[in-house]
């Protein structure tokens, strides 16, 4: 299991010019051919009178044979967080399975405004060690 987690807070002059903004958290696996195999999205945005929107989103590469198992929201009014399992029974070996778990990925934001990220990507199964973990972080 490999873990990834930061966290920011704007400056006071950079904060009092902000009405509107939003993180986005992509974590991601990769394979050889930086093809991505699969994918959680999370995005949070958050305005200046408390208004907070969120976006959870999942993909995954169906031409190799990838699918989606199971796809999971938890978020809050300071938190959002996308979860999602995905199999792949033909990356490798047709007779086994490699299996991926997004166990997390999250970012939190508030008044502020600050922000937090966190992410966690477990692979197991045949050929789990030819994916690589990405991430990808916007912040506006």
């Amino acid at each position: 299991m490999e873990t990834a987690s930061h966290s920011e807070s704007m400056g006071a002059s950079d904060a009092a010019r902000v009405e509107t903004w939003y993180v986005t958290l992509k974590a991601q696996l990769k394979d050889p051919i930086n093809i991505i195999t699969s994918e959680t999205v999370a995005a949070h945005t958050w305005n200046i009178v408390g208004g907070v929107d969120h976006g959870n989103t999942w993909g995954w590469y169906a031409p190799t044979g990838w699918a989606s198992l199971t796809r999971t929201v938890i978020n809050t009014p300071l938190v959002t967080n996308t979860r999602g399992t995905f199999q792949n029974v033909a990356f490798c070996n047709p007779f086994l399975s490699t299996d991926v778990n997004h166990s997390i990925t999250e970012v939190e934001g508030g008044p502020g405004p600050s922000y937090n990220w966190i992410f966690s990507i477990e692979k197991s199964g045949d050929c789990a060690d030819l994916l690589s973990r990405h991430y990808v972080l916007i912040v506006n």
